[in-house]
């Protein structure tokens, strides 16, 4: 099978034509003994078109029109139309008959262009369409003897359409030093797929570090790399950041999908876990005869879950290996960045406290904490996050986004137990964060709380600075009464 360009396909056809030509006016000379040329008496008058799809590279077998062998994967659900080219005979297109000498001339100009130039034509009104079983075969029979345009119409996703060609019935084939009429002509034409795999991330099972990152490695559909060849090993794989550790729970799968098809489980694969933070993850294919016997354009598709150890813009790769260097698939990420409260008392931040509780929440809306707040968050096994000595609460991490999607993520924090001696801020506090962990960049709100206000202290009272009062004045007016006493007694002197 062999891959051919429309010019070559049509200096091809002339020749064949030519020599057809040769073998109708010259009668059967060109003929193997058994099979009788066009035109010739016991020649049929019907001819089969079988039309075979594989994906990858082109293969050094003949294209002479007998039924090979290829090594190569079938591609089905490909749709064919298989049209007669006709002459305009100024009431309509007339289908050439190859079982005349004029035929074969007319036939001989006709492939000359593509599609036929006027005044050949197709003949659509008698066009046919067959769409490639599982075998990647589509087979037409009982087509009259003629001239005929093959065009493909449909094919599944990626699959780049193969070119168009013509095709005679009878084929004049040949075959070593010979040159045989086939009434049953055997066509290969080539498809490329196409399709690059991917790698995807999805929303973690909770908002704080810990939480599980859930993966996914898509490989590049059958077909379309190793140049369609059978396979000797297959697998997708995962090089870890250090900030991501797997957990096989959830359970990794590998699945494989056919085309219009939905995802099967594997029935054989192997797993490799790696042993702590980081590492490499692979999926295996383990039965290689079950594999090169699945349809071209089948994928695969590696599903895990990692835990979050860390923050950061943390980005991962998948790798497809299938017996040579590894191929990137693509790269995913997952976005994470840390929090901190600073407390210290109303007016005075200098004045830091210790021992204040926070609680983290997902924001109601997105934008605020306005409205009800759900279930406090967990950060690294913890739903309570306490101020030190210096007054900061730290809370390690928490999900800002995938593949950069978005810039920050607001969250509310709630303070659930005050420091001893202040009045607790029950006021949900909006934190917004950002996928990074530097002093500039770390979300960061400041949360005063006011001392708790002591009782009176004990003192005269009300009743006591009454009779005080009242004994003032009686002190006063004696002190008045005395002073009056000694004038007058200084009087009569």
């Amino acid at each position: 099978m062999n891959e051919r360009r429309p010019i070559r396909r049509l200096a091809s056809g002339v020749g064949v034509l030519a020599l057809a030509l040769a073998g109708v006016i010259g009668g059967a000379s060109m003929a193997s003994a058994t099979t009788a040329g066009p035109g010739q008496p016991g020649a049929p008058d019907e001819g089969t078109l079988v039309v075979y799809k594989y994906a990858g590279s082109a293969t050094e077998q003949s294209d002479n029109g007998t039924e090979q062998t290829v090594d190569r994967p079938p591609l089905g659900g490909v749709t064919f139309e298989v049209t007669p080219v006709g002459k305009d005979s100024g009431s309509g297109c007339v289908a050439l008959d190859l079982g005349t000498a004029a035929g074969w001339a007319d036939a001989q100009v006709a492939v000359g262009s593509m599609p036929p130039a006027s005044p050949y034509c197709l003949a659509t009104a008698d066009s046919v369409t067959q769409v490639t079983d599982a075998t990647g075969t589509a087979s037409f029979s009982g087509l009259p003897l003629g001239l005929y345009h093959v065009d493909e119409t449909a094919a599944p996703a990626g699959v780049v359409p193969s070119v168009e060609f013509y095709v005679t019935l009878p084929y004049a084939s040949e075959q070593g030093k010979s040159t045989d009429w086939l009434y049953t002509v055997h066509t290969y034409p080539k498809n490329t797929l196409e399709g690059d795999g991917d790698k995807t991330v999805a929303d973690p099972s909770a908002h704080g570090l810990g939480s599980t990152v859930p993966w996914t490695i898509q490989s590049k559909p059958i077909g379309s790399f190793n140049d369609g060849q059978r396979l000797t090993s297959f697998s997708l794989h995962d090089n870890l950041d250090a900030k991501l550790t797997y957990t096989a729970t959830p359970a990794a799968t590998l699945t494989y999908t056919e085309p219009g098809g939905s995802p099967v489980a594997v029935p054989s694969f192997s797993l490799t876990e790696p042993t702590g933070a980081g590492g490499t993850l692979t999926a295996a294919v383990t039965d290689m005869d079950w594999l090169n016997e699945r349809p071209a354009g089948t994928f695969f598709t590696f599903s895990f879950s990692t835990v979050v150890t860390g923050v950061g813009d943390i980005k991962n790769e998948g790798f497809q290996n299938s017996g040579g260097d590894p191929v990137t698939l693509g790269e995913a990420s997952t976005q994470w960045g840390p929090a901190e409260i600073l407390k210290h008392q109303k007016g005075d931040k200098k004045k830091t406290l210790a021992g204040a509780k926070f609680s983290v929440f997902d924001s109601p809306n997105g934008t605020d904490c306005t409205g009800p707040l759900g279930a406090a968050l967990t950060v690294n096994g913890q739903t309570e996050f306490e101020s030190g000595a210096n007054g900061v609460v730290a809370i390690a991490g928490l999900w800002v986004g995938n593949d950069n999607t978005v810039a920050s993520r607001v969250y509310c924090v709630v303070e659930t137990q005050e420091p001893v001696g202040y009045v607790k801020d029950t006021t949900p506090r909006m934190i917004t964060v950002k996928p990074e962990a530097t002093a500039t960049t770390t979300a960061h709100i400041d949360v005063a709380n006011t001392p708790v206000p002591g009782p009176s202290l004990p003192m005269t009272g009300a009743n006591g600075t009454l009779w005080f009062t009242v004994g003032g004045i009686a002190l006063i007016a004696m002190a008045g009464g005395g002073l009056l006493l000694v004038r007058r007694a200084r009087s009569h002197e």
